[in-house]
């Protein structure tokens, strides 16, 4: 079959009125044939019943979706007023109305599964709204207005970001960004979205394009914004991340300093955020060998940190795990083990940062002398990140060098070789990604991009190819 015959196919399938005339047509051969066999009346009266039941099942399958497009407006007005609950009902009750009259995927219908993962979301149910707005992203065929394409694009990443999958985010955060340029989107919905995008690219280790994503983001934002706005102190600290990833200090520290800027002239220094730029610059001093500086900022941001969210939040127990860091270099072993101990109790429930202290414990092991206890943390680290449902490549490089450096110091040469060779195979993977300079607004790319990323690893999102 041709390309042009089966696009034709797909249209009928996927248009009701070209459906309809498709019908109409194999009623009108069928009068014609009871016709010519048994006399006009016959075939007059055969084309009226079969037609007339066409025209009321069509005439009642237009007045449903009528009633599905009123219920998905209904849930959307719930969803803008903050009933999420009730639009979760009204969303729910629309989508089980499309079951019955088993419409083709449109517009109306990916809409109900977006207001409904955007109400579970609300709710706290992320995985279960991931999976609602996968949904929506499988009706894709069907939707015709470039806003419903672009929302479901936003949804989508945005819930694989939050739910911990990075890598697959990423080509449907590139995506969303080209639509969105494509569709005219306004410069700061851009920003946004390329913020979204970097940070899926940081959480991967993919650091250069993440810096140049954020980058684009930072320049959008001082045009709408103006340079002294306070939006712009996130984007400044993740792309100080960026750069102290790449080993560029200055360029780091000269990102934290201006999101600590922004956040003095808008007198806004008791925030959380505050003591991330305050924490930031702690580390920014450590990597430079000025341990006693950091363990001054560190400290400030600590105690700020206990007074906004309580001894247990993580963000204290990732503080006291750079306190500890801070100890070990300055050679005070106790005081390090006092600190790294309050940091993996309180840790023990966030893998994402328990890696990180468990490899400051490895390091305090390895110093202390105990290099088989160094080892055994330096493994769980890197079974811990590893385990991570997107890993960053960059980090996971750098514990299968550190693992493969304390075996062979164990006597264990040929588990050092194991690791180092997954370690090439990371940093090699890392070589590989595609350049940081690519123009993200180039929809055809992005597309490519994304369509060879969900062949391969996605797999539709739980076979999502069905979309009711």
């Amino acid at each position: 079959m041709s390309q042009r015959s089966a696009a034709g196919i797909r249209f009928i399938i996927r248009n009701g009125y070209a459906l309809l005339a498709l019908a109409l047509a194999i009623i009108f051969g069928i009068s014609r044939s009871v016709g010519r066999e048994l006399g006009p009346t016959s075939g007059w009266i055969v084309c009226a019943v079969l037609a007339g039941g066409l025209g009321i099942r069509f005439a009642l399958t237009w007045l449903a979706h009528r009633r599905l497009a009123k219920q998905v407006k209904t849930a959307g007005h719930a969803m803008d007023a903050g009933r999420h609950r009730e639009a979760l009902q009204l969303a729910d009750y629309a989508i089980a109305q499309a079951r019955k009259w088993r419409f083709t995927p449109d517009d109306e219908v990916a809409l109900a599964f977006v207001i409904r993962a955007e109400a579970l979301r609300k709710t706290g149910d992320n995985q279960a709204a991931l999976e609602a707005s996968a949904r929506a992203f499988s009706c894709m065929c069907g939707v015709q207005k470039a806003h419903t394409q672009l929302t479901i694009f936003d949804q989508l990443g945005w819930l694989l970001l939050d739910t911990g999958h990075a890598r697959k985010a990423i080509p449907i955060l590139e995506a969303a960004v080209g639509l969105g340029h494509r569709a005219e989107a306004t410069p700061l919905a851009t920003a946004g979205r390329l913020e979204r995008a970097a940070m899926a690219c940081f959480r991967v280790g993919v650091h250069p394009n993440a810096a140049a994503a954020f980058g684009k983001s930072i320049d959008l934002m001082t045009k709408e914004k103006g340079a002294d706005a306070l939006e712009l102190a996130s984007p400044y600290i993740n792309l100080g991340n960026c750069y102290r990833r790449m080993q560029k200090m200055d360029d780091a520290e000269r990102c934290y300093l201006e999101a600590l800027r922004l956040h003095q002239t808008n007198d806004a220094d008791k925030s959380e955020q505050f003591s991330t730029i305050l924490l930031n610059l702690g580390v920014a001093c450590a990597e430079r060998g000025l341990n006693k500086e950091a363990e001054v900022f560190y400290g400030q941001a600590l105690e700020l940190r206990i007074q906004l969210m309580g001894r247990n939040h993580w963000r204290v127990g990732n503080t006291y795990n750079n306190l500890a860091g801070c100890r070990r270099r300055l050679r005070d072993f106790a005081g390090a083990e006092e600190y790294i101990q309050q940091a993996i109790e309180i840790l023990e429930a966030h893998p994402e940062q328990l890696c990180n202290a468990i490899d400051t414990l490895s390091r305090l092991r390895e110093d202390e002398g105990k290099n088989e206890e160094a080892l055994a943390a330096a493994t769980r680290a890197r079974e811990i990140q590893q385990d991570l449902a997107s890993p960053d490549l960059s980090e996971m490089a750098t514990l299968f060098e550190r693992e493969a450096a304390l075996a062979e110091r164990c006597g264990d040469e040929e588990r050092g070789r194991e690791c180092r060779t997954r370690a090439a195979e990371m940093r090699q993977a890392l070589a590989a990604s595609p350049p940081a300079d690519r123009d993200l607004t180039n929809l055809p790319e992005s597309l490519r991009a994304l369509e060879q990323q969900l062949a391969s690893s996605m797999e539709r999102v739980r076979g999502l190819e069905q979309a009711i």
